[in-house]
């Protein structure tokens, strides 16, 4: 964006440089006396030439500017005061004003005609003597006794610039015009390219406006100038009119629009908003009935519209400047009102108000100049300032999205922390038995196929202790079932008590029935294990009622090496052997059965 802004700051420093030099240079044109003849009615040469004297009236060669006219103007040159060279016979004689519709130049020689010429604007390109935008007669010997008439008539604005020069000083001259549209056409496609990047980069619709505005305004320009007309359709004389038209309109639409968004005037100032809009589809609607009405009645009127634009366009920046006082507002101020002026001072010189001078012919000029460096930095400055408001804005987004996602966050792990503490309880009830709060049967079917597994992989020793309490049912019966929840429970906590490895854990298996797995535990170390149990429950004291309650339990213990995978129902069923053995042995005692013994051998 930088370089952007440089290379049309060059470009800025090149075209004013040449506009200075254009009009300050030492290739100004031979002096000759003008005289104009204003007629409502179609004259010959002839009768021009002897119309009489008081009828025709001195004008300025550089300055002729007759307004708009529907009639035509007779100009009669005189020759005697140019300064003539040995070394150069040929001349040009330039009417700096492409627009002209119809122009006939007579070259006269002691009153006869020696030479003519018909050109204009309505005329094809082609029938034109020298190849450029503006209407130029190449002369051949003149002499200082010749006199040149030139008939013109226009339904644009009768504005007759004479320059004669002699030929090759013509070139230069032209040389340096040329560079001045170059410079000048280099600055707007510079500012058009550089605005549509912006626009496709921010998608800010102000950027569009404002590259639309330039847009069609450089094509306005180059109609004025006759540059569409050589370079678009040299053949086709009758786009000009329309083309010329139809630029006004979308340099008049297309600005406003940018005025109105760059303002902000549908916030700030509806009134004056709403007269822009209408003011805009007026000049819409004009626009397409120029394709149908007399181009003599439309241009006037499009050129006034023009000026009631541009005026209400200065006076919305004052008005909003002297209101709000904002820095936006003082330079688009600035800005715009270097242009209006250019605008005006064109549209006040097509009416003959004021004076063809060199300010005049190119105020458009100057006034895109200045204003394309001026809004650019208004531009630049308004999209910096508010890239970084609406970081700020973000930023602040951010933060309280921010806070609200660190709340959320809190919240969630609270209640993730609540679910996982309940899950757990709900797992923790799942293997849980709800009686005796040790394990379940469930979960004793889990670890006891699990644990198998690891000792049939690890060929390791596992030992299963089942255990049932003696004459449980005499609980019930004499005392209740109250007084057999309370046996159950104190059996089972004592049961859990005597075990000393984290490992070894209390299952309740159904009803009175209780069970014990010892992982990495062989025989002996089991039946050590099932006497420790069996003379803790033993000694296990229970009062009801001042009676002293007994309890006693009998174990059977099956342990070994499991050498056959998913066989623990044998292993299972040997223990429930060995408890069946211990009951017949009277109970309250330990029998056991290891894995791989004998088939019934019990001890």
């Amino acid at each position: 964006m930088a370089n952007w802004l440089r290379l049309v700051w060059c470009l800025l420093l090149w075209s004013t440089s040449l506009l200075s030099h254009a009009d300050s240079n030492t290739l100004q044109p031979q002096p000759i006396l003008v005289d104009a003849l204003e007629s409502n009615y179609s004259l010959s040469l002839e009768q021009a030439m002897f119309m009489p004297a008081n009828e025709w009236l001195p004008v300025n060669p550089c300055c002729i500017n007759l307004g708009f006219y529907n009639g035509e103007y007779w100009f009669r040159v005189n020759l005697e005061h140019i300064v003539l060279q040995q070394n150069s016979t040929s001349w040009m004689l330039e009417i700096d004003s492409p627009l002209l519709d119809y122009v006939q130049v007579f070259h006269l020689r002691e009153r006869q005609v020696i030479f003519e010429a018909n050109i204009g604007n309505a005329l094809p390109f082609h029938d034109r003597l020298v190849d450029v935008p503006n209407l130029v007669v190449p002369l051949n010997d003149l002499r200082t006794s010749d006199q040149i008439y030139i008939r013109v008539s226009s339904a644009s604005a009768i504005e007759v610039p004479l320059h004669l020069f002699h030929t090759d000083k013509f070139w230069q001259a032209r040389a340096d015009r040329v560079g001045i549209a170059s410079a000048f056409y280099a600055i707007m496609l510079a500012m058009i390219i550089y605005n549509a990047l912006i626009f496709l980069l921010t998608r800010d619709a102000l950027f569009l406006f404002y590259s639309s505005s330039l847009l069609s305004f450089s094509f306005l320009i180059a109609t004025i100038y006759g540059w569409t007309y050589k370079i678009l359709w040299p053949n086709y004389p009758i786009f000009n009119d329309h083309f010329l038209m139809i630029s006004i309109v979308a340099t008049c639409i297309t600005s406003t629009t940018f005025s109105i968004r760059f303002l902000r005037l549908k916030e700030e100032a509806p009134s004056i908003n709403n007269l822009i809009v209408l003011l805009n589809w007026v000049a819409l609607f004009s626009g397409i009935a120029s394709i149908f009405a007399p181009y003599e009645i439309m241009i006037r009127f499009l050129t006034g519209l023009g000026v009631v634009m541009c005026s209400l366009g200065i006076g919305s920046g004052i008005f909003l400047t002297i209101q709000r006082r904002s820095k936006d507002y003082l330079l688009y101020l600035l800005s715009i009102f270097l242009l209006l002026n250019g605008f005006i001072v064109f549209a006040l010189q097509k009416f003959a108000v004021l004076d063809i001078n060199k300010y005049t012919v190119h105020s458009v000029e100057f006034g895109v100049i200045f204003q394309v460096l001026v809004l650019a930095i208004s531009l630049a400055e308004r999209h910096n300032r508010e890239r970084i408001a609406r970081i700020q804005a973000q930023e602040k987004i951010i933060s309280l999205q921010q806070e609200a996602n660190d709340a959320l966050d809190k919240k969630v792990k609270e209640r993730t922390e609540d679910l996982e503490q309940l899950n757990s309880k709900l797992q923790e009830e799942t293997i849980t038995d709800a009686l005796t709060r040790v394990r379940n049967r469930r979960y004793f079917d889990q670890r006891f196929f699990s644990l198998y597994q690891d000792a049939f992989r690890q060929h390791t020793s596992l030992a299963l202790l089942l255990m049932d309490i003696d004459h449980f049912k005499k609980f019930n019966d004499v005392h209740g079932h109250h007084v057999g929840d309370l046996v159950l429970q104190q059996v089972a906590q004592t049961m859990q008590d005597a075990l000393k490895r984290p490992s070894d854990t209390v299952y309740r298996s159904g009803g009175e029935e209780f069970a014990i797995l010892l992982p990495n535990t062989d025989i002996s170390g089991a039946l050590q294990v099932a006497e420790t149990v069996r003379n803790a429950i033993a000694n296990l004291s229970l009062r009801h009622q001042n009676e002293e309650l007994s309890v006693t339990i009998s174990i059977g213990v099956c342990a070994g090496i499991p050498h056959i995978r998913n066989y623990q129902e044998f292993m299972y069923q040997r223990a429930d052997k060995a408890l069946y053995a211990a009951k017949a042995a009277g109970r309250n005692c330990v029998r056991s059965m290891t894995l791989l013994g004998h088939h019934d051998e019990i001890s």
